[in-house]
């Protein structure tokens, strides 16, 4: 039996509810099915009085969402570095045709990133009959298009092929929608090769289920037909269709348990938390007498007791340390596994550079930065072949990683302008060294800067840079 074209494997479906709890906590979207029940198997309406109550008081912190806003400042900290043709310069208002720049969705990519481990782009671009004319691409009625697909938008298993020694993606289900005729229609997109041919079909949910609604094979700007599907995985670890594990899953986990804290904690200083006047030593005549005449506290007046022997008190329960020093634990657990992202060395990554190849290490944030970088590039590469354009060697979009703010060392700069003069370092060190502070503009090169200082009067102007 032929399943359905939106089925989904065992992989999908427990990463899902991790990918749901991510959106939930961070998104601070009904977070109050996340509260446990009290007596669960009592199904009284008093019950269910109690424990909406429950709920009402407990106070949602928002360390998630905060994490994730945090770490997403400071990989934007800097604006990336864009240097690509002029053709495909547009992408600089408009990438995804909704209006959303490139800076704008990189963002929104690093924000699944960090979150979720994962997130998908596909270049897009207009199939049309015949040849589009220079003026059409001028006017970009017919642009490529970068969209952006969540993870949970990606259904698994994912089909490869292998030809050679290489292995490559064969064929992606994307989910989605259409808004058209007042409602929202259930979309999945299949691309997948086919002989070698990329084609790109569009299925919708209709009355009788999933029906096919148009497939063609997809040409680049020149007519040439796609062997290979313009799909790119952006990984917290990796940029392959395999997925990472959720860098804030567990951070996420953490809020939920604080949550739960805070309800049993705000629900105890509701309970006990407050002045409660008790009295002992009442006669029965004395408890009918408040029932038929009431009982004011505070600025009213007070009922006599006809038994000498009674007394009024004024009782408080203490606060409840052990739901308080819980939730002063899971913050401080929080705040530890937002500090793993930036620390060096918590993940590794192979680069293979014209020297050799090479093992770098980088923190989870920093690893981001770079699958990001290398994931857009790859895309503007596809971009200029449906603009019918040659990539340049520099064309690039790079997400630094210097997100941290430097403190210059006096003393190492004192140092480091010695070892100038003296001929024991380089103008090149030096230089380096004050871009590294972020002293000197990054993006400037050794000569500008060192035309710069020469240019400049006082003691900059007398200091020799013409040392090798």
């Amino acid at each position: 039996m032929e399943r359905d074209i939106d089925y989904t494997n065992e992989e999908y479906n427990k990463l899902n509810k991790k990918w749901q709890l991510i959106n939930d906590i961070c998104d601070v979207d009904e977070v109050e099915k996340y509260i446990v029940k009290l007596n669960p198997n009592d199904l009284s309406t008093a019950n269910t009085t109690r424990n909406n109550t429950y709920k009402s008081r407990a106070v949602f912190y928002e360390l998630a969402s905060f994490t994730r806003r945090g770490l997403l400042g400071m990989l934007f900290r800097k604006w990336p570095k864009f240097s690509a043709p002029s053709q495909i310069e547009y992408l600089t208002f408009n990438a995804d045709g909704e209006g959303n720049s490139i800076y704008q969705q990189s963002q929104q990519v690093a924000k699944s990133v960090i979150g979720k481990g994962k997130c998908g782009l596909l270049v897009d671009y207009p199939q049309v009959d015949g040849d589009v004319s220079r003026e059409d691409m001028i006017s970009l009625r017919y642009v490529a298009t970068i969209k952006k697909f969540e993870p949970e938008q990606i259904l698994l298993p994912i089909d490869t092929i292998t030809i050679g020694a290489v292995t490559k993606v064969s064929r992606i289900r994307l989910k989605t929608s259409v808004f058209e005729n007042g409602e929202d229609i259930s979309v999945i997109r299949v691309l997948e090769l086919v002989d070698n041919v990329y084609y790109s079909s569009e299925y919708r949910e209709l009355d009788k289920g999933w029906q096919l609604y148009k497939s063609a094979a997809v040409k680049d700007g020149s007519g040439k037909f796609l062997d290979e599907i313009p799909f790119v995985f952006i990984g917290s670890e990796t940029n392959t269709m395999h997925t990472n594990q959720p860098p804030m899953y567990g951070i996420c986990k953490i809020n939920v348990g604080h949550y739960n804290n805070s309800a049993a904690y705000e629900d105890s200083v509701h309970f006990v938390g407050q002045v409660q006047p008790v009295a002992s030593g009442l006669t029965v005549d004395d408890v009918k007498n408040m029932e038929k005449e009431g009982m004011y506290w505070g600025s009213g007046r007070l009922m006599a007791m006809a038994d000498p022997s009674g007394k009024w008190e004024l009782l408080q329960g203490e606060e409840n340390m052990i739901a308080r020093e819980a939730m002063d634990a899971k913050v401080k657990d929080a705040v530890g596994l937002g500090a793993m992202f930036i620390m060096p060395g918590s993940a590794v990554k192979t680069a293979t550079q014209s020297e050799g190849e090479q093992i770098v290490q980088h923190s989870i944030l920093s690893l981001i930065a770079s699958n990001l970088s290398e994931g857009y590039t790859k895309l503007l590469e596809w971009c200029c072949a449906f603009m019918n354009v040659t990539p340049p060697a520099d064309m690039e979009y790079t997400v630094f990683q210097d997100f941290i703010s430097k403190n210059a060392d006096p003393q190492l700069l004192q140092q480091l302008l010695a070892g100038l003069m003296s001929g024991n370092i380089t103008q090149g060190a030096f230089i380096g060294y004050l871009q590294k502070m972020e002293i000197e503009d990054s993006e400037k090169t050794v000569d500008e800067i060192k035309e710069e200082l020469q240019g400049e009067g006082g003691s900059a102007g007398n200091l020799d840079l013409n040392v090798e």
